[in-house]
């Protein structure tokens, strides 16, 4: 114990002097212990009294130490003199029974004061419930049974009783260990914390991509969805197009072959039209020549015919004293036919002069006479 009042080694007889022993034992006894043996009467100086009280004040002695003291003296056999007993008395009622207001009994086991026994006793395996099963460190039920440890060894050095060094180192480490619990448990709640919220944050982050993810997915479906719809639609319009434009080369190619097959009548029309034209041209030709022709030879015959007579006149004449006579004769013919005309020399001398027309060219047919014999013909076309 260090610093402190200790009742267990505290000496009743120092308060009684050795000139007193010397007296009392008439010089023969060399400790009150040896005057008791020979006088076979324990002296009174062998009890506990004030004188005693006042010394152990003087040493340090709390009140509770007093009273400690009191028990060890008991303990010894010491006589308690009534009036250590009556100061006791004033002691208990003053302090309203002082022993009672102590956390533990602090001697209990043997000591007077606070050491590591009276900790094991308080503390045993440590705190726990009605089961026996131990409190954390951090809780409150381990902080109340440190804290009665804790105020058991203040109130023992409030009280100046022994106390053991070990109780402090003790109470040290066990607030080290609490200390470090709630380190480690704070560490854990904040490394749980940042677990719970990277989690969070990662499921937020999860939550956001496969939004996304969704989101573009629905995006992209509506794109592939409204380019599918395009495509169809351009391919349907395409297919109208084409449709439509081979209709139309249809109706096209249906036109030109109408327009080719109304051409080839037409054309067909109008080459038998032009050939019945021609045909009839040529016949008209024909029938203008075998006319003509014919008028040729009427006229050739009239003109011999006119020629004989004429001659036969002259031959008359001369024989009747010579008279001459002259005939001419002119003429004019005209044709008529589809597409044909024909023209005549109004002149009345000399040759007469057909001539005849297409309605695309030219054709002419003269034919000519002489009053002298002599004929001649001419066909323009």
């Amino acid at each position: 114990m260090a610093n402190s009042f200790d009742p267990a080694t505290f000496d009743f007889q120092k308060q009684t002097s050795a000139a007193n022993l010397k007296a009392a034992g008439a010089g023969i006894a060399t400790s009150w212990e040896d005057l008791w043996e020979r006088g076979g009467v324990k002296p009174w100086q062998m009890g506990f009294d004030t004188d005693d009280i006042k010394l152990a004040q003087q040493q340090g002695a709390s009140l509770y130490g007093i009273l400690q003291l009191a028990t060890e003296a008991a303990d010894q056999g010491l006589r308690i003199g009534q009036n250590a007993k009556d100061k006791l008395k004033e002691i208990r009622a003053e302090y309203n029974d002082l022993p009672s207001q102590a956390p533990i009994n602090y001697g209990a086991l043997g000591g007077y004061g606070f050491d590591t026994d009276d900790i094991k006793a308080m503390w045993g395996t440590g705190p726990a419930n009605a089961q026996g099963v131990a409190y954390g460190m951090t809780s409150p039920e381990w902080t109340a049974g440190l804290d009665k440890v804790r105020d058991a060894w203040t109130w023992a050095q409030d009280q100046n009783l022994p106390n053991s060094s070990g109780v402090g180192t003790w109470i040290q480490n066990k607030e080290n260990e609490q200390r470090s619990e709630k380190l480690r448990i704070e560490r854990e709640t904040v490394a749980e914390t940042l677990r719970k919220e990277n989690e969070q944050r990662d499921e937020t982050l999860r939550k956001e991509k496969e939004d996304r993810d969704e989101k573009l997915r629905i995006e992209r479906e509506a794109a592939d969805e409204a380019l599918r719809l395009e495509t169809v639609r351009l391919a349907e319009e395409d297919r109208l197009f084409q449709q439509k434009l081979a209709e139309d080369n249809r109706l096209f190619q249906q036109k030109l072959e109408d327009d080719r097959k109304v051409e080839a009548a037409n054309l067909k029309i109008e080459t038998a039209r032009l050939a019945e034209e021609d045909r009839l041209f040529q016949q008209g030709i024909a029938d203008a020549q075998a006319a003509a022709t014919q008028k040729a030879a009427e006229e050739a015959e009239a003109g011999r015919l006119l020629a004989r007579e004429q001659a036969e006149a002259g031959r008359l004449a001369s024989s009747r004293g010579g008279s001459s006579q002259t005939l001419a004769a002119s003429g004019t013919a005209t044709f008529k036919g589809k597409g044909l005309k024909s023209s005549e020399n109004k002149r009345r001398k000399g040759r007469g002069t057909h001539q005849f027309k297409r309605p695309y060219g030219t054709s002419n047919l003269s034919i000519a006479a002489t009053g002298k014999g002599n004929q001649h013909s001419t066909l323009n076309l």
